[in-house]
């Protein structure tokens, strides 16, 4: 650990070699040092293969590490996640760079990240970029995690923003001091990333639907499909393949006189009930509202560039066939 806080010494490089210790069926123990003299921590490992199953060898590299001789460190975090899985963005303050790492690698592949290496860097930062959600440690150069998170809920522009402080202080009075301060969510180091991610994932889920998406549709007057939907959150490639490909169907076939959803659903290659229930958990509506609100939205920019859509025999929803779930 090379950050702010492990000057003090939190533990957390010593916690994480402990566990690393047991995944290798080997052992760290503490003794004390004769005379005083200082710690001592007394690393084993077996000495023999028998300890392990064959499941348990490395039977290939993971990755070609030369690949990765030409990248500096800082160079590999930031390009870590640019093909998440959502458009959300969460930005990251955290003063070490190995932690740094590991909660960027837990979250990239789901979510956009932007990372902070101080205080005063990271409140400037959220203040400019305006993300979806925070994840902040408390011991920062420059300024510390309490007063971030109180400048960004007095800050009425930035007050829904989410923050979940992430920190070795996991003491009640630290945790008090931080609820007080505004943070929605507070998580002690080690953490279990899932259950940060999980957490992270209900937060944004909280805002795009209670927070933004209100306040979106009460300026507009809008009761389109898009405003009635609730935002479904990708937690897999499989997901995100499905959308990928619906919306690439929809484009390429929605002019067609025999579209539908029955239609769309064979593309798929899915029977009808099982594509419905798909698209109402990643879309929140039906299969047939989000083709209106795709027709609607292509003769939104039709109309805007002058030109005549051809609809023909078609009904208003700009496609027929059995379309009606």
């Amino acid at each position: 650990m090379h950050g702010f806080t492990s000057q003090g010494g939190m533990g957390i490089g010593l916690y994480s070699s402990h566990k690393m210790a047991e995944i290798h069926h080997g052992t760290l123990r503490y003794e004390r040092a004769q005379n005083g003299a200082g710690s001592r921590f007394v690393f084993g490992m077996p000495d023999s293969d028998d300890a392990y199953s064959h499941g348990e060898f490395l039977m290939s590299r993971a990755f070609d590490s030369t690949v990765y001789k030409k990248f500096q460190p800082d160079e590999i975090i930031q390009s870590a996640g640019r093909n998440a899985l959502n458009n959300q963005v969460v930005a990251i303050i955290e003063d070490d760079a190995d932690m740094m790492a590991q909660i960027r690698d837990a979250i990239g592949t789901y979510f956009k990240t932007i990372v902070f290496y101080n205080g005063k860097d990271g409140c400037e930062g959220i203040i400019r970029e305006k993300p979806d959600l925070v994840v902040c440690d408390v011991m920062l150069p420059d300024m510390n995690g309490y007063d971030i998170v109180k400048r960004l809920k007095e800050d009425a522009s930035m007050a829904d923003i989410p923050v979940v402080m992430l920190t070795a202080l996991g003491d009640e009075a630290h945790q008090i001091k931080a609820y007080k301060a505004g943070t929605d969510d507070y998580m002690v180091k080690p953490c279990n990333f899932k259950l940060l991610l999980a957490r992270i994932i209900q937060l944004i889920k909280w805002r795009e639907n209670n927070v933004r998406r209100p306040a979106a549709n009460s300026t507009t007057e809008n009761d389109s499909a898009d405003s009635q939907a609730s935002v479904h959150v990708i937690e897999n490639k499989v997901d995100n393949v499905f959308k990928d490909n619906v919306q690439l169907l929809i484009t390429k076939h929605l002019a067609g006189p025999d579209f539908s959803v029955d239609v769309l659903a064979q593309m798929m290659h899915m029977w009808r009930s099982k594509f419905y229930g798909k698209m109402q958990e990643i879309y929140g509506i039906s299969p047939n509202k989000y083709i209106n609100k795709r027709t609607d939205a292509s003769r939104g920019r039709t109309a805007g560039r002058g030109q005549t859509q051809r609809v023909g025999s078609q009904p208003e929803s700009g496609h027929n066939g059995p379309v009606a779930f």
